[in-house]
């Protein structure tokens, strides 16, 4: 699980990395049983590394860096965090967002494998690389600028719910 992978992580190197768990579960939009974690998950993950209570999103603007990994799925995140102006740390997924395709490693982010074994690796060479990495941020967020607004995903919808229109025959 990436997640649990990026909060040993950041338990192992205070400073490096400041990722942790949310309490999701003091939201008040969720309860214990929407959250998609097993208790024992959830157990591991307080127990290897920070708790953090939800923070607002804007707090994100504060870093240089971010690291993006998804859950069970694909994060939704990623399409307001490309906006913000960071270098992104982004892991090799399985799961996709109608977007993605049109991302490129080392333009739009900077890769990182399933495992997240080279993000050490991966913030040794942005920190000394720094115009480098900076002008990955900059490629993100005019990418987002782009791709990412209101008019794009009205204009998905419409092609994917017109697609799925034109099959009202079809016996699923």
């Amino acid at each position: 699980y990436a997640r649990k992978r990026a909060n040993r992580h950041s338990a192992a190197r205070p400073g490096a990395v400041d990722a942790g768990t949310y309490d999701h579960c003091d939201s008040p939009k969720l309860n214990k049983h929407e959250w998609g974690w097993d208790a024992q998950m959830e157990k591991e993950m307080w127990a290897q590394g920070p708790k953090r209570k939800i923070e607002p999103f804007s707090k994100n603007c504060d870093y240089r860096y971010l690291l993006h990994v998804d859950g069970n799925v694909a994060s939704s995140r990623l399409a307001s965090t490309l906006h913000l102006g960071g270098t992104i740390f982004r892991q090799q997924s399985f799961s996709s967002e109608y977007f993605y395709p049109l991302l490129q490693p080392w333009v739009h982010y900077v890769p990182l494998e399933p495992s997240l074994r080279d993000l050490d690796d991966r913030l040794a060479w942005a920190q000394a690389h720094q115009r480098e990495a900076k002008d990955i941020a900059d490629e993100a967020a005019a990418f987002a600028l782009q791709h990412l607004h209101t008019r794009s995903f009205g204009c998905y919808w419409w092609q994917l719910l017109s697609a799925l229109a034109a099959l009202g025959n079809c016996v699923l």
